[in-house]
């Protein structure tokens, strides 16, 4: 019975889960997908060991001891979490202790950054003040002192050779200048004391600065034309004006280098060097072209030497400049005074003609005046002023001697009254003067040294002489000195007193030809008779009557055909056309007035003389005449 109700029950069991749909019931798939895990049958075995009497095998009684050691599994992690829960649980409790401790740290740290950063400001404006006086210090020690690098470029060099002072040096240099300047703001504060005492320290700097300054340029002033040194001796020169008796012993030391230079230089001119010839090879063919390169070469080399010392003292304040660059100059070419003076003096006295001489002094003179813009005062402008005053006097003796010789002995002039070739030859050489002249002055000088004791000569002679032999001499050799006079200036006065010799003698001629031609046409006793307080008729009058002025007539036909028939033959020789036209316009005047009474006479009825005697009248006449 047990058995058939234990095999209905599992057969409702099937039943029922035959009729379970499991392919639609995710949970029961999923039971029985734990199931299938299980081991086999064995596995429901339980274990000799721990089976107990009564217990039932079945599968429910496995599932749940299986639960059971899972779940005893569980409680073994759980508490293994526990543990480490309970770790972590003191560990934080730990940390809490820590962030408490840190927190009370962090508190007292606060506090302390509070006071700190307190103290930080405080010592951060101390620090703004100390840089503020940092400042201060380095402005005033930079004002009114000298720092290490300073000094020690100062005096780095103080006992050594210096091929060339560096700009820092020049640049401490300055920096003292400034110094010296800016203790004037501590005078004015009222820093009195400290003021004397910067001023004392940077007296002693600048001293020592200027000594080395000025040994270093006295060593180097010779190489002025060296580029590398011009311009820091240009530099080291203007602070030497400071000092001006430094400045002065560095201007000597170069002044008395480059004179012994152009003294050399000077000399090898003259003598020639290597193949080059020299200037006195051609002394004794030319002296004046001697003189002249001698002249030449020392105008030449002024340029260059002026220009070498402006380069000198271009930085130099301009105030005194040009004084010393003449002084400087006139240092520099004192020394070809010498070997000029003597080699011009014994040109000088080699005797030469006056026209040379007259050369080489206007040469002289024109030298003085180009030199004397450049270099006034000095030596060689003196020596310049001798020698021409030496050669002036010398070509002044030449020249009268010469003359003198020329007119000394007494020599008639020719037949034509022309003049002597004494006189062509003086003219000339005047001429050869006047040509090579530069002033006024000087030949007005040659001119009077010539013309003077030439008409003083000329009229010497005339008066040896005959009239009218003596007026047409002087007119003919005193025409022939204006002539040449008026080809130069300031002679106006010279001219018209000459002139006043020639209208002297003109005159004189005009009444001898006056006389002459009335001679000639003898119309004297005519001149005569009409002048005579006669009653009768003149027509009745020997030698007034109408065959007597018919002769007169034709003669005077005869004149106005040919005026020249009745000149002097000494007339005649004189050169110039115009003066002789002059003495015989004056002549005819006297013979139209007279020509004028006798035609009045005859036209006088009272005088009875036939009608058509005269042909003219007087007015007529004067145009025949070309009155």
């Amino acid at each position: 019975m047990a058995y058939a109700a234990t095999n209905d029950k599992l057969s409702d069991a099937i039943g029922e889960i035959t009729q379970l749909r499991i392919s639609s019931d995710k949970e029961m798939l999923i039971a029985l997908n734990k199931l299938s895990t299980f081991p086999d049958q064995c596995i429901f075995t339980p274990d000799p060991h721990t089976r107990r009497p009564h217990q039932h095998h079945d599968l429910r009684s496995l599932i749940e001891s299986q639960q059971i050691a899972s779940y005893k599994e569980f409680l073994n992690s759980f508490k293994e979490v526990k543990n480490g829960v309970k770790g972590l649980e003191h560990e934080l409790s730990n940390l809490h202790d820590i962030c408490n401790g840190m927190a009370k740290n962090l508190t007292a740290s606060k506090q302390n950054s509070r006071n700190l950063i307190d103290e930080i400001a405080k010592l951060e404006n101390e620090r703004k003040k100390l840089m503020k006086e940092r400042k201060l210090v380095l402005a005033y020690q930079n004002s009114f002192q000298l720092n290490a690098d300073d000094l020690k470029i100062l005096r780095g060099t103080e006992h050594t050779h210096v091929d060339v002072l560096s700009p820092e040096f020049f640049r401490v240099f300055e920096k003292i200048q400034r110094i010296q300047s800016n203790v004037s703001i501590l005078m004015k504060a009222g820093h009195q004391v400290t003021a004397v005492e910067i001023m004392d320290q940077m007296g002693l700097f600048q001293e020592t600065a200027l000594e080395k300054i000025y040994r270093w340029a006295q060593s180097h002033c010779r190489s002025v034309e060296n580029p590398d040194l011009a311009d820091v001796l240009s530099k080291s020169l203007s602070y030497l004006q400071i000092r001006p008796m430094l400045l002065k012993y560095v201007i000597d030391e170069y002044s008395t280098h480059r004179r012994s230079l152009v003294v050399r230089s000077f000399i090898d001119a003259l003598t020639g060097v290597g193949n080059i010839k020299g200037i006195e090879l051609i002394g004794s063919v030319d002296p004046v072209r001697y003189i002249g390169d001698m002249l030449v070469w020392i105008h030449q080399a002024i340029p260059g030497e002026k220009e070498n010392l402006l380069a000198l003292l271009k930085n130099c304040r301009r105030d005194d400049i040009d004084e010393k660059v003449q002084n400087c100059l006139a240092t520099i070419l004192d020394g070809v005074c010498r070997p000029l003076n003597v080699r011009i003096e014994q040109t000088l006295l080699a005797g030469y003609d006056c026209i040379i001489m007259n050369k080489i002094d206007l040469l002289l003179l024109f030298y003085i005046e180009t030199i004397e813009q450049v270099v006034s005062g000095s030596n060689l402008l003196s020596t310049l002023k001798e020698l021409q005053s030496s050669s002036h006097q010398t070509f002044i003796n030449q020249l009268k001697n010469q003359v003198q010789a020329e007119l000394g002995e007494f020599r008639p002039p020719s037949s034509d009254l022309t003049p002597s070739s004494i006189i062509n030859g003086l003219l000339s050489l005047l001429k050869d003067l006047i040509q090579a002249n530069a002033t006024a002055e000087h030949t007005h000088t040659i001119i009077d040294m010539i013309v003077t004791p030439l008409v003083s000569q000329v009229n010497q002679v005339a008066n040896r002489l005959g009239s009218p032999d003596q007026g047409v001499y002087l007119i003919n050799c005193v025409n022939e000195i204006i002539k040449f006079l008026n080809g130069f200036q300031d002679t106006e006065s010279l001219r018209n007193g000459l002139q006043g010799q020639i209208d002297a003698q003109s005159d004189r001629l005009s009444s001898e030809q006056s006389s002459w031609l009335v001679a000639q046409l003898g119309i004297g006793h005519i001149y005569t008779i009409l002048h005579e307080k006669i009653e009768d008729p003149l027509s009745s009058v020997p030698g007034m009557d109408a065959p007597a002025l018919k002769i007169f007539a034709n003669k005077l036909d005869t004149l106005i055909s040919n005026q020249e028939s009745v000149l002097l033959p000494q007339l005649i020789q004189i050169g110039d056309p115009q003066t002789k036209k002059n003495i015989q316009k004056q002549s005819f005047r006297i013979l139209v007035a007279i020509y004028k009474q006798v035609y009045e006479a005859v036209m006088d009825p009272k005088n009875m003389y036939p009608p058509n005697l005269l042909a003219f009248d007087a007015t007529t006449l004067e145009e025949h005449l070309c009155l």
